[in-house]
């Protein structure tokens, strides 16, 4: 009878040093994650600038940022391509955009690319004819 009962007290100190442990692993490898702001909770503009893009050459319009919450692009009467990066070379975020590559953002819209889904990289722009675009990041 008392080899039954220390079994499940031995049972039971196993099981709780596992909790515990998943819970410690849980909160230790917990990393500061890129994140949209939580619905009903205000974000802070921490950059509006106004950005003369063309066919001549790829514009950087975001560098890479460890805290934002998203990044707002306003075209006016052209539209971009628009390359969101995962490297951290600004010239590999440039190489791959061209008016045939990237994706398409079209003239008179404004869209808030919420860094959940896109991320906190570069995003860089190319455009069909000369225009300027407002571009705001959040955090």
């Amino acid at each position: 009878m008392t080899y039954i009962k220390q079994n499940k007290i031995e049972t039971l100190i196993v099981l709780c040093l596992f909790a515990v442990l998943v819970g410690i692993s849980f909160f230790w490898n917990k990393t500061e994650t890129q994140g949209s702001a939580p619905s009903g909770l205000p974000a802070t503009v921490i950059v509006r600038d106004y950005i003369a893009v063309g066919p001549q050459q790829n514009m950087i319009l975001f560098d890479p940022e460890k805290y934002c919450a998203s990044r707002v692009i306003t075209t006016y009467a052209s539209p971009i391509m628009l390359n969101f990066s995962t490297s951290t070379s600004a010239a590999t975020s440039t190489e791959l955009l061209s008016g045939a590559k990237g994706h398409l953002q079209l003239a008179s819209t404004t869209i808030a690319y919420d860094s959940g889904l896109y991320g906190c990289d570069y995003i860089t722009a190319y455009a069909f004819s000369s225009t300027t675009i407002t571009v705001s990041e959040f955090k």
